[in-house]
């Protein structure tokens, strides 16, 4: 099913939904497909439209209760649209006509609703409750493939899976080029859009990313209702994290080497709002949730975050220096567009196991390797400890089984969206293990 029609059938079943996505992630490319969807469509962008007659509303008291006669006379003398008109309110933390007096009168009665935003705020926290929200997130690499090259080989990948066979090599060595290219041109639409059809993707897309870095997080802040001390302390974790990622050993997030003595509860504040708003993803370690990794929220943003932060340091970096932590960006990203709570393992000393997910009571641990050096001393390490669970290497060799590990290529973690995918892979490594 596609995204527009999976909005779609949660209109339909919930009423009133909100889209909530960083800006430039096609929340109003959403509005519009669904606005085609619907025989009647009443559709407001509050942070454009409304300001012309906020005025207005605000100047005559029943200026409210008169717009939403007009609307509700509408229905009354078109009954047959009543099942099929959709109101459409697009960045809704930007009007407080919206959130404290609209909505109310639109939950009363029932009508369809199609809102979004980029901030959740805590004036937004009774629209909230009453909605359904529905997450947009950059392009997955399975997307992006699609778009690419057609369509994403999901049913061979699985077909060999449960059969034992390596994905054929052309195919598996395609997944392998696109992933390159996926890595650091991200899933930003307008990054996609230049990157199919540009004579000179590379640059082309550094020049959107780059319009995007700064834009995005200052685009949030603008709108937020954190304090101006937390605003910030969000700049400062974005330069500090770019900073501990370009150290290559990151194996946490460190709040200390932002500036000495700082506590996490000075810092809460921020650190939630750039996860809540999807500007971060936190992976919390196993058992010890107050140590954590952050990643972007977007691998091809990342990869040129990184480079910038590496110039201005006098630190020469390609993607190769930096291709272990992009490869675990794009691990924590796919995680998350999948719905997997995903944890990552560190023991005392240096052994690192980057996902750990739980499936069906079976534990599986995800680590990725340099093709060129497959050893397993992280996962050993894990073993010991977690003698049940399932070890898995991700890296650019192909399906196969080395021992006790399984080996999955990396490409294949985008196929973990798929409920039936995860089950067949579960019941395939429980079979290998037996």
């Amino acid at each position: 099913m596609n995204e527009a029609n999976e909005i779609k059938k949660y209109i339909d079943s919930k009423q009133r939904v909100i889209l909530h996505a960083l800006p430039g992630m096609g929340k109003t490319y959403y509005s519009l497909k669904m606005s085609n969807l619907y025989k009647v469509c009443v559709h407001f962008d509050c942070e454009v439209d409304f300001p012309y007659f906020e005025d207005m509303l605000n100047a005559y008291r029943d200026g409210i209760q008169t717009f939403m006669e007009l609307l509700i006379t509408f229905c009354d003398v078109n009954p047959q649209f009543e099942e099929s008109i959709l109101f459409i309110f697009e960045n809704i933390e930007c009007s407080e006509i919206f959130y404290n007096d609209l909505f109310p009168i639109f939950k009363e009665l029932d009508y369809k609703m199609l809102m979004s935003m980029n901030v959740k705020n805590k004036s937004l926290s009774k629209v909230i409750a009453d909605s359904f929200i529905y997450t947009i997130r950059p392009i997955s690499f399975k997307d992006f493939f699609s778009g690419s090259e057609g369509e994403w080989p999901e049913e061979i990948i699985s077909g060999h899976l449960s059969m034992g066979k390596e994905v054929p090599y052309l195919i598996h060595r395609n997944c392998m080029r696109l992933m390159e290219d996926y890595l650091v041109t991200g899933g930003i639409p307008e990054a996609y859009n230049v990157y199919s059809v540009s004579d000179n993707p590379e640059e082309d897309v550094k020049s959107i990313h780059e319009k995007y870095k700064y834009y995005v997080l200052e685009k949030l802040l603008e709108h937020s209702d954190i304090s101006e001390a937390s605003k910030l302390r969000c700049r400062q974790i974005v330069d500090s994290l770019a900073d501990q990622m370009l150290e290559g050993s990151y194996s946490r997030f460190m709040l200390g080497k932002i500036r000495d003595g700082i506590t996490i509860s000075q810092y809460d504040e921020a650190l939630n709002f750039l996860v809540d708003n999807h500007f971060l993803i936190k992976i919390c370690q196993e058992n010890k949730p107050g140590q954590f990794k952050l990643f972007f929220y977007d691998c091809g943003m990342a990869f040129d975050i990184l480079l910038q932060r590496s110039n201005k340091k006098k630190i020469r970096r390609d993607f190769a220096s930096v291709s272990s932590i992009i490869y675990q960006n794009f691990l924590a990203q796919e995680t998350v567009k999948a719905g997997l709570d995903a944890s990552y393992w560190k023991s005392m000393y240096t052994a690192v196991v980057d996902a750990v997910i739980n499936l069906n009571g079976k534990q599986l641990a995800f680590k990725l390797f340099n093709q060129n050096d497959l050893r397993g001393r992280s996962l050993d390490e894990f073993s010991k400890s977690h003698p049940n669970a399932y070890l898995i290497k991700l890296s650019g060799e192909n399906l196969g089984q080395n021992g006790k590990y399984f080996l999955l290529p990396v490409y294949a973690i985008s196929c973990m969206a798929n409920s039936n995918f995860r089950k067949l892979f579960l019941n395939v490594v429980e079979r290998l293990n037996e």
